[in-house]
């Protein structure tokens, strides 16, 4: 096992999740502005298109599939309420170098939730994240199911 390897793979998930939450908690703050009436239609678009290609810049630094990303493709905006990508919520509780790529597995804290596992590969532009799986805590048959990747 190369520890060098997973540690620069853990830190890019890290890093990803670093971003992924500042972006979730602005869009929820948005979210809440727009429910109570604090903004316009016309702010709330010109928000949003720009939320999306701040996710777009995420997609494109930390994962593989760049803007191709299917949560890129769909209509709205996907998040989460409280953000999902908070490391003191979900910790890291398992990685695991496997034929040249790092895998991590999260689980919630409260044991509630989701279980996330993220396939990250080193590519020419360093780590990159190319798959997320799923898994409901509470669902005793549940498998993995591919993410928004």
């Amino acid at each position: 096992m190369n520890s060098h390897n997973i540690e620069e793979a853990k830190n890019c998930l890290i890093d990803f999740f670093g971003e992924m939450y500042v972006w979730e908690s602005a869009v929820i703050e948005t979210e809440e502005r727009a429910d109570n009436d604090e903004l316009s239609e016309e702010e709330i678009q010109r928000y949003f298109k720009k939320a999306k290609e701040d996710l777009a810049l995420i997609f494109e630094e930390f994962c593989e599939v760049g803007r191709a990303a299917k949560r890129l493709q769909d209509e709205g905006l996907s998040f989460n309420i409280p953000p999902e990508y908070d490391l003191e919520e979900n910790p890291i509780e398992s990685i695991l170098e496997k034929n040249d790529k790092v895998i991590i597995e999260t689980k919630p804290a409260s044991g509630l939730g989701f279980c996330y596992r993220y396939e990250l590969v080193n590519s020419e532009n360093g780590w990159k994240i190319r798959d997320n799986r799923k898994y409901a805590t509470l669902t005793p048959e549940a498998k993995w199911s591919s993410g928004l990747l």
